[in-house]
């Protein structure tokens, strides 16, 4: 949850920040550091929101957190008009993002989680 911490203040308005990794890797914990910095509420109410795709947490800058481990195709997120989301006034966290990767902005940051060993992960972070 500390690199979430630490994440949290390198992004802002516009930022599409996509999470790679193997189930498990890490990527809801990063998460919860993130928006429990920029929302302001604890981690315990930051929750995957695998069944739902997608969590709101306002604050002074809105936060879409998306999961899309479930979705099928990138047609099944224009159908639900998740792109709407895609705004530079708002904060996307994407889990999953090789799901829609036909629908990423341009300027989205890419994360990958592996694994380094049981208790560690390496963390790579591009941007374009």
């Amino acid at each position: 949850m500390e690199t979430g911490i630490f994440l949290a203040s390198q992004i802002g308005k516009g930022d599409v920040l996509c999470l790679s990794g193997e189930l498990g890797a890490g990527k809801t914990t990063l998460v919860k550091g993130i928006i429990s910095t920029l929302a302001k509420c604890p981690p315990a109410n930051v929750t995957s929101p695998t069944f739902s795709y997608m969590h709101v947490y306002p604050g002074p800058t809105t936060i879409y957190h998306f999961d899309l481990y479930r979705l099928e195709q990138a047609d099944d997120f224009l159908e639900k008009g998740f792109i709407d989301f895609l705004q530079p006034h708002h904060i996307c966290l994407i889990e999953w993002p090789e799901k829609i990767s036909s629908l990423l902005p341009p300027h989205a940051l890419h994360l990958k989680i592996e694994y380094s060993t049981d208790m560690q992960r390496m963390i790579t972070l591009e941007a374009p």
